[in-house]
Parts: structure tokens; sequence; C-alpha cells
């Protein structure tokens, strides 16, 4: 009976082993079609495959966004050399350096040189260290002169101190004319004394300078020329130079002139160093400018309901009266409630006469004053200064009268023939 037992027991779990053989086949077989299924819905043409549902979508909260890219703030350059108080002299070898903080994203720079904020000159095209070594020219000097640094991308740049470039070669300079005396009578000597300076930085070697002598009449290639020596003049030193001469009657211009340097600042050369002084000699033979004066009314034709506004034609002449010719100079026009009006009077020769004519709207229908004035800031020396200056009054013509008579006063007190067309 309990071997009949144990045989039954056996005999069951085979079975059962064999059951479970045939269900896992089973399972695995239904999973292999479903898999095939799918795969032919989604590669079968014409077979749109079922929808996502929603439940099946990543949250929204979990997708990944690209972040904008930030820029790094720009840095800074600082120049280091040159510094303030820093000076040099012309051949000169400067170190120019400087240094960054931050983010400065190019690493090269351009060096330019500039003078009271304008570029004059450029150091360096391109320099893609810290550091450049730069000789001053021997055309540049002066003061305000600045180094500018900047990147090639022109994004960050920076400018250094001001500094002076200071000529390393002698500079000898008029430091001033005088005359004794500046007014004199024909026939007195005057005396011209100059001072001649070394303001460079080293010992001149011995030159010339020049005093020259000339009227507003003469032009450059005839006035007097005399020659001076200057001898060598270490730097600070200076000399004297002492003219002597006996003049007419007339203006006198005494110029001195020293020096071969070139202008401050520039490359360009310039005339050498000079200064000039005006003399004045008086005597019989002077020129004399005078003023002569006339008015005519126009535009009043129907009196005596005219309306204010009328114009009216103020014609002057200015006159030489003297012996020598006149230089050219300025002379006014003023009109009571109208105004003032400036003219340029050009050279004039004995008895020559220069024309002035001005239309001028009155401000009512009253009588108006006026005056023509000649070489008021006194220009030149005449023969007399006081007959620069003649009064009138323009006449408003009433219905039915008649000018008066035509004649030119002048302001010498002689009365002229008009010679107006």
């Amino acid at each position: 009976m309990r071997n009949r037992c144990v045989v039954m027991v056996l005999a069951s779990l085979f079975l059962f082993f064999i059951l479970s053989e045939i269900l896992n086949a089973q399972q695995t077989q239904s999973t292999s079609e479903k898999r095939v299924i799918k795969k032919d819905l989604k590669t079968a043409p014409g077979v749109t495959a079922p929808p996502t549902t929603p439940a099946t979508r990543a949250p929204a909260a979990t997708r990944t966004v690209p972040k904008a890219v930030k820029e790094k703030p720009l840095g800074m350059l600082t120049i280091v050399r040159p510094a303030s108080g820093d000076h040099f002299f012309q051949g000169d070898e400067v170190v120019i350096e400087w240094s960054k903080a931050g983010y400065v994203p190019e690493k090269c720079c351009r060096i330019s040189l500039f003078k009271d904020n304008a570029e004059v000159a450029e150091i360096a095209p391109k320099v893609c260290v810290n550091g450049y070594r730069w000789n001053i020219p021997e055309d540049l000097w002066g003061p305000s002169f600045t180094v500018k640094i900047m990147t090639i991308d022109g994004k960050v740049s920076a400018q250094s101190s001001s500094f002076p470039i200071n000529a390393a070669k002698a500079d000898l300079t008029v430091g001033k004319v005088t005359a004794t005396p500046v007014k004199l009578r024909a026939g007195e000597e005057v005396t011209v004394r100059a001072r001649i300076d070394n303001t460079g930085n080293t010992k001149s070697e011995p030159q010339k300078a020049f005093v020259i002598k000339g009227s507003w009449w003469n032009t450059w290639g005839n006035v007097k020329r005399t020659e001076y020596q200057v001898p060598a003049l270490s730097f600070g030193d200076h000399t004297y130079i002492t003219h002597k001469e006996t003049l007419i009657p007339g203006d006198w211009m005494f110029g001195v002139i020293v020096g071969r340097m070139s202008l401050p600042g520039t490359g360009d050369k310039f005339a050498p160093d000079e200064k000039y002084v005006w003399v004045s000699v008086y005597g019989d033979t002077l020129p004399d400018l005078v003023v002569c004066t006339y008015t005519t009314l126009y535009g009043v034709q129907d009196p005596p309901d005219h309306q204010p506004g009328s114009y009216a034609w103020i014609r002057a002449a200015i006159y030489n009266a003297g012996v020598m010719p006149a230089g050219p100079t300025k002379a006014r026009v003023l009109v009571d409630r109208v105004g003032s009006f400036e003219f340029d009077v050009p050279p004039l020769k004995k008895d020559e006469q220069h024309k002035i004519n001005k239309v001028v709207k009155l401000a009512d229908n009253a009588e108006a004053r006026f005056r023509v004035e000649v070489d008021k800031g006194k220009y030149w020396t005449e023969l007399s200064e006081t007959n620069n200056t003649i009064h009138g009054k323009i006449i408003v013509k009433q219905h039915g009268e008649e000018l008066p008579g035509l004649a030119t006063y002048c302001s010498d007190g002689k009365q002229r023939s008009p010679r107006y067309p």
C-alpha cells in the first residue's frame, strides 16, 4: 500500500511538469505573434499605427529645452606706461605697456599717437603682446601727446596720460622786439632792439639773424635786409641785436628773423621764428585821409501823407589829400535809428578817391542824422588825425520841394565837386 502511494505521487509530479512546459511554450508563441503583428502594422504600406495615448508621452516638465548662450561681459585695458608725469625728447625710446582685466576676447591691439585729441601717427598696426618699444621721430615736438591702444576688433581701448615731447636740438627764437621811439619826427633816429633766446635743449651753432624794414607798399622782394651774426648759445642763454636807422615820414615795419627749426607737433617745415614792430614817422609828406559826402532821398514821391519806410541813398568818398600813398584801411557809415555799416578802403595814391554807396531804410519820415568815419582804428600815420569824420543829415523832401544843390563837403573843411555819375 505504501509503495503504491509513492508511485502515484511521482506520476502526479511528472504530469504537472509536462503541462507546465506546454503552457509556457504556448505563451511564448502568443507573445512572438503579437510582436510580429505590431511590426507588420508599422511597416506595412497603407497601414497607420495607432496613435500613442497621452499617457505614454513624457511629461512636459521632463523635456530638455536648449539654454541661450550668454556672452561674457567685456573686460578693460589699462596703459601702464607712459604714466602721468612722464616727458620725453625727440629720438627717445618709449616703452609702451598695458594690462588687461576681465574678459578681452581679442589679443592683438593697434597702437596710435594722439595730440590734442586728434590722431597724428600710427605707432604700430598690430601688436599681440602687452608691450611695445617705440622711437620718437625728430619731427614730433610739443605738449599734450597721448598713446592709445585698441583691440583689432575695436571693442576695447585705453588711452594714456598726457605727456610732452621736447626738442632735442637747439631752438633759436626771437624773444621780444622793441622800437624806441615808436612815434618820431622825420629825420630822427629809431633804435630797434631784439632779444634772441635758445629755447632748445642743446648748444646752438653760430647763425645769422636778419632785421628787415618795409612799408605796406613794399613787397617782400624789395624790403631792406640787414644781416647780424648770432653767436653759439647754450640752452637758456640769450643775446641782443641792436639796429639803428633814420627814417622818412610814413609807417614802417621792422622785423627780426632767426632760427631753422620745424614747427612743434608737425613734420612740415615753416619759416624761422620772427617778430615785428611798427614805427610811425611824422612829417609834411604823409598821407591824409578825409571823408567827402552828400545824400539823396528816394521813395518820398507824394508827401504829406507818405508812410514810414522810405529809402535814403548815402554817398561818400574817401579822399587822400596828402602827399604820400595811404595804406588799406576801414570806413564806417552810422545812421541814427538804423545802424552802422563797415567798408574796406583800398590803398589810395595822392588825390585818389574811393566811393562808398549805401541804401538805408528809414524808420520813420523824420530827418535822420548820420556820420561817415575812416581809419578810426589809426591803422596809418597821417598828416592830420582829426579830420577823419564827417557828419550829415538825411533831408526828407516834402511835396513840391526840390533837393538842395549837390555839393560834396569834406571832413577837412574843403568843398569839392562830386565825381559821381
